[in-house]
């Protein structure tokens, strides 16, 4: 926040959500606080894309095998 909108509080951000920024954020600051926003939820989605793409990997290499026709018993507790 602070290389975006110098001198405004990321805590006022956190406590008002993004649908009502542009009623609690001063003018000056605004275009700095969307751009931060932004940013901060671009490198989240970066992250969950990365996440997903390793479990993939993980996924490829597990073997497949049927259950169709498998008959469950419970055990004994």
């Amino acid at each position: 926040m602070a290389i975006f909108a110098p001198g405004f509080s990321a805590d006022v951000v956190a406590r008002t959500g993004a649908t009502e920024l542009i009623h609690v954020v001063p003018a000056e600051f605004y275009h700095g606080v969307v751009q931060a926003y932004s940013n901060a939820l671009d490198s989240t989605f970066y992250v969950a894309v990365a996440l997903a793409a390793l479990s993939l990997f993980g996924a490829v290499f597990v073997e497949w095998k049927s259950v169709k026709g498998v008959k469950i018993e419970m055990a004994a507790a």
